[in-house]
């Protein structure tokens, strides 16, 4: 009776004995699962995020468009940058580029050391890593350019390693950012049957957001870069002391006076002029002479260094309010994430501003965590997502976000000692396929 199943057992009057009645077992399906380790740093330059994540094999809406994507975060930590290699990528990011081809080298050096400190900490076996996502360092956003060379990447953990996503997206007349709207688009979209929309904000140096239709709806989401984070802010807390990284529960915002007279001339920067999406952000678009240059400016009107900090809040908060009156949908379906939801004051500055500029009474900012995803790895699973889905041959990119002509598959793939397995998934992908989609 092995591999069957009994359906009834009876006695037979005919044959004078016990009938049994079988079928055969449905085998029941194994969840195929990928192992990705995602390796990114941001533009606050603030940490290096590594993340294991266990992706299940996605369900698609058509031959290379995703429509549903499970996945299992293994394990997460941030790893803080070595001061000297800070420096220098901002060095970089000024238009220094004498030593940007030893930089990518050493930042791929340095990422592959933190990643084997990490497998370490965490007990996890190498062997057990089907792929590397790295999306390396930005160091210039017009268009979009990373550093970490990923063949180095790939050598020195032995593991086939996926990167470069943007340049695709770049390629077929996009931005290659938000990168952020894949995420969103995929994991965030409001439930089937619902009437409003969802807007995504995401606020790390810089900031970005997405506005999200519901699921099943027609209708194409839309994203941008509003404009800066906290990349400012957290420079202006280590003019008030030194010793301060960031501005540690907004305590220096909170206590400083917002100069309305700083506040109207930032907001003349050219950034947040324009009218017209797509509208993407490098780190070319607020230097460390810009931020000098407004210090200068805030010294001069007799701004404390606590009311800079709390002007640039301001600065943020308005920004990322007025994107989304201008470009998005009127609801009060908002989400917000990123470690700024540790500065209260940040935060009340941001929802007052949403209130006034959509004209909603908006009661709470909701988290990840409200929807049931861990805050504190998302952006990196983002990317390691996006070395997953590139693998896979599927769609990574959201061009009415971007501002692409068509959906890409973004990547390149640098192949390590597991290269075999991976080449095969990538041509099963692409056999007979013409591609259509969003993502």
């Amino acid at each position: 009776k092995e591999g069957f199943a009994v359906v009834i057992t009876f006695d037979d009057p005919f044959r004078n004995r016990h009938t049994t009645v079988l079928k055969l077992k449905k085998a029941i399906p194994s969840t195929k699962l990928t192992r990705v380790l995602g390796i990114q740093s941001g533009n606050a330059v603030d940490g290096i995020d590594i993340v294991v994540v266990d992706f299940e094999e996605p369900l698609l809406s058509s031959s290379r468009t995703v429509s549903e994507l499970k996945y299992h975060v293994v394990a997460f930590e941030t790893f803080p940058w070595l001061k000297e290699k800070r420096q220098e990528i901002f060095t970089l990011r000024e238009g220094n580029w004498q030593g940007c081809n030893a930089a990518n080298y050493g930042i791929a050096k340095h990422f592959v050391e933190t990643a084997l400190t990490f497998l370490a900490k965490h007990s996890i076996a190498k062997t057990t890593i089907d792929l590397i996502s790295s999306h390396g360092q930005t160091i210039h956003g017009h268009p979009h350019w990373e550093i970490g060379e990923l063949s180095s990447i790939a050598q020195g953990l032995g593991i086939t390693t996926v990167g470069d996503f943007r340049s695709a997206d770049v390629a077929a007349g996009g931005n290659g950012s938000p990168c952020t709207c894949t995420y969103d688009y995929l994991m965030l979209r409001p439930p089937l049957g619902s009437s409003m929309w969802r807007i995504c904000i995401n606020i790390g140096g810089t900031s970005s957001v997405t506005f999200c239709p519901p699921q099943g709806s027609v209708e194409l989401p839309s994203g941008l870069d509003p404009g800066l984070g906290v990349l400012y802010i957290d420079w202006a807390a280590n003019k008030c002391d030194p010793n301060l990284e960031y501005d540690k529960d907004g305590k220096l915002g909170l206590i400083g006076k917002i100069n309305k007279a700083l506040l109207d001339e930032m907001l003349q920067h050219p950034h947040f002029q324009k009218n017209q999406l797509p509208i993407s952000v490098g780190p070319d678009d607020f230097t460390r002479s810009c931020f000098d240059q407004w210090h200068q400016q805030a010294k001069e009107l007799g701004c404390t260094d606590q009311d800079f900090v709390a002007t640039l809040t301001e600065l943020s908060a308005i920004t990322i309010a007025l994107a989304c009156k201008k470009f998005g949908p009127c609801t009060d379906d908002i989400i917000v994430r990123g470690g700024v939801r540790n500065n209260p004051y940040f935060m009340e500055r941001l929802r007052v501003n949403l209130c006034h500029a959509l004209g909603q009474d908006i009661q709470t900012l909701r988290s990840l965590n409200d929807l049931g995803f861990e805050e504190k790895s998302w952006e990196t699973v983002l990317y390691a997502m996006m070395g997953f889905l590139c693998i896979k041959g599927l769609y990574n990119f959201v061009p009415s976000c971007t501002g692409a002509s068509h959906p890409v598959v973004g990547g390149k793939i640098c192949p390590g000692n597991n290269f075999s397995s991976i080449e095969l998934q990538v041509l099963d992908s692409f056999k007979g396929d013409s591609g259509t989609g969003v993502v």
